[in-house]
C-alpha cells in the first residue's frame, strides 16, 4: 500500500481496515502478504494475529500443492473451524 495524499502508511492501513469492517458479515480480518508479513488485523480473537498469519501462509502453500497435484483451479477460500473461535476463512 502506498501512502495517499501525504498520509502515513499507518493512517492508510487504518482507513482500509475500517472499510473492510463495514462489509456486512465481516467480524474481523487479518491481511497478510504472501511472504507472511502481517499488514493489518482487526479481530476479537484471543489468538495472536501473527500466529494466524503463519497458519494462513502454510494453508496457502498446501492449497497450491493440492491445486498443482490434482489439477484443481484456483481456491477461492479455505475455511478452518475451531471450537472456541468459530470459522476462519
Amino acid at each position: 500500500m502506498n501512502a495517499l495524499k501525504g498520509q502515513t502508511l499507518e493512517i492508510v492501513q487504518e482507513e482500509f481496515a475500517n472499510k473492510i469492517l463495514q462489509i456486512q458479515g465481516v467480524g474481523g480480518f487479518i491481511l497478510v502478504r504472501n511472504n507472511g508479513q502481517l499488514l493489518a488485523s482487526k479481530t476479537d480473537m484471543t489468538t495472536d494475529p501473527q500466529t494466524l498469519a503463519a497458519m494462513m501462509i502454510l494453508s496457502s502453500q498446501d492449497c497450491k500443492t493440492l491445486q498443482s497435484t490434482m489439477g484443481f483451479s484456483r481456491y477461492h477460500y479455505l475455511m478452518v473451524t475451531q471450537e472456541k473461535i468459530g470459522k476462519l476463512y
